[in-house]
């Protein structure tokens, strides 16, 4: 499987705080350190921080599931999100 590094922060300043398919990024600063990590909405459930690596384990032309490399989390993103916010 491939794998990509998520930047929420890049995906932040681009198209905001909410994603598509749900999902909320939350900012903080604390000094001169930025944090950016993505959250369920409903329950602020942990999924990811800013730069994170993560598998490829759907992609099509509307949609691509992320699973992140150390705690399996799935992150849903619309192909826009997903070509903002990845890296290798």
């Amino acid at each position: 499987m491939r794998t990509v590094c998520i930047s929420l922060k890049e995906l932040y300043e681009e198209k905001g705080a909410e994603l598509f398919y749900g999902g909320h990024i939350e900012h903080r600063q604390e000094g001169d350190t930025e944090y950016y990590d993505l959250r369920k909405p409903v329950d602020n459930l942990y999924l990811a921080c800013d730069g994170e690596k993560c598998r490829i384990i759907h992609e099509d032309n509307k949609m691509v599931i992320l699973e992140t490399v150390d705690t399996q989390m799935r992150i849903y993103l619309t192909r826009e999100e997903y070509q903002i916010a990845t890296f290798s």
